[in-house]
């Protein structure tokens, strides 16, 4: 009969108590999984999310025309994912070596940098949808209330608020020893309460702070945009590249809600199956529960920047500033850039003008007045223009 797998300590990031809430595996599986493809599967999600965020946040910073309210809390988002997936080495050498060698303060350290993305990327999410609420339903007070200076405000917030749902981790991740072995896990104080209490009491934490409240924040956000955005009064007829623009943005909210829940749901049902209600799960299952988790700080990038057009022309232009790119590919971000300008404007326009009909009951006009504008639009008017493209 073939031996089980030995599970030194829990091999989720978010709960570290033993072993004795898995269902054994045989040893050869264990050896593959957790040894070879875990290793395999941290680094490349680590990879390709240094890179997708790397390019956020550097196309956000070069650039003064990217420098909008929605990109700040890109910027935030792009930047919390990035710490996160520099912890991924540490976490695949842990698999392989299956004791932890990086010491007490690398412990804290890695354990605090999950914990904290684990808040603040769901709360940018959030704050994402309120602020696309607003752009969308109310674009008239959006654009007069809204400054980079208060989502800069906002993002700090974001950040202290993250930090401090994230303290009761970074208080009680140390190192100790199992069977002999040093690991870096979360001790809870055990003259307090038991360790199932410890265990329930983590999983509805999470599962509340991390995922049910800023989910019942976004769902009715975005119910109300598509709502909107399925208006056929909201945009004028003739306006063919503002009702593809409204398409476009619908189908961004309906991925975003979806990936979200995709990544997150299955995870904190987990916390729940396991930790509330006391059953085994599969040790295997339980490790893929929390790589889909970690993808998404891999997707986000592809989300919210390279769905984008405006992201696109701008990081052509940043490729093209090169003399060994073609002339084709320079042209074509050229004119990538214009038809995203020119797509935001009329949006922007129709937003504006559907708003004026309906606060003051004005008839609408025949054609939009920026409908035969052929003026380069002045910076500031460009950035307004742009602030609601990614």
């Amino acid at each position: 009969m073939e031996d089980y797998y030995d599970f030194p300590y829990d091999i989720s990031n978010y709960t570290s108590f033993g072993n004795e809430t898995y269902v054994p595996i045989p040893y050869s599986w264990g050896i593959i999984i957790y040894n070879i493809v875990a290793p395999i599967i941290q680094c490349a999600i680590g990879i390709t999310g240094l890179v997708g965020n790397g390019l956020i946040i550097y196309v956000i910073i070069k650039y003064p025309t990217m420098k909008t309210v929605p990109n700040m809390y890109v910027l935030n988002l792009a930047i919390s994912d990035f710490l996160y997936c520099l912890t991924f080495p540490i976490w695949a050498a842990d698999y392989i070596l299956r004791v932890w060698i990086f010491g007490q303060a690398m412990c804290k350290i890695v354990r605090s940098i999950f914990n904290i993305n684990t808040f603040a990327s769901i709360y940018f999410l959030t704050v994402m949808s309120i602020e696309r609420y607003y752009a969308i339903l109310h674009p008239v007070r959006n654009i007069q209330n809204r400054s980079l200076k208060k989502a800069k405000i906002i993002s700090g917030c974001i950040w202290t608020v993250a930090l401090m749902c994230s303290l009761p981790y970074i208080v009680f991740a140390e190192t100790d020893y199992l069977s002999g072995v040093p690991v870096c896990l979360f001790k809870w104080p055990a003259n307090v309460q038991n360790e199932d209490w410890w265990r329930g009491a983590n999983a509805v934490y999470l599962t509340a702070l991390a995922f049910l409240i800023p989910l019942c924040i976004m769902v009715p956000n975005y119910v109300l945009i598509y709502r909107k955005l399925r208006n056929t009064d909201f945009v004028p007829p003739e306006s063919r590249r503002a009702l593809r623009s409204r398409h476009r943005v619908t189908r961004m909210v309906i991925v975003v809600v979806v990936i979200f829940i995709i990544c997150w749901m299955p995870l904190h049902v987990g916390n729940i199956i396991r930790f509330v209600f006391g059953f085994k799960v599969n040790a295997t299952a339980w490790y893929f529960l929390n790589v889909i988790a970690d993808v998404n700080s891999c997707v986000n990038p592809f989300l919210y920047a390279l769905l984008g057009q405006n992201f696109r022309a701008t990081l052509k232009r940043t490729l093209c500033g090169s003399s060994c790119c073609p002339d084709s590919f320079r042209q074509e971000s050229r004119r990538a850039n214009f038809r995203d300008l020119a797509s935001v404007r009329s949006t922007t326009t129709a937003i504006e003008m559907t708003t004026l009909r309906t606060n003051n009951s004005i008839e609408w006009p025949a054609r939009s007045p920026l409908t035969f504008r052929t003026s380069r639009p002045s910076p500031r008017r460009q950035q307004t223009i742009r602030e609601d493209g990614f």
